[in-house]
């Protein structure tokens, strides 16, 4: 029981720190990476 809590509290973590990294990417103002489009 305690294992499954924990793969829980892992997948749910990874997902947060996932969408966390991916808002910082898009949001940060040296969005120098797009305009090489």
């Amino acid at each position: 029981m305690r294992e499954l809590l924990q793969i829980t509290i892992l997948k749910t973590n990874s997902k947060i720190v996932r969408t966390h990294t991916f808002r910082k990417f898009f949001l940060t103002p040296n969005s120098h990476y797009f305009r090489k489009t």
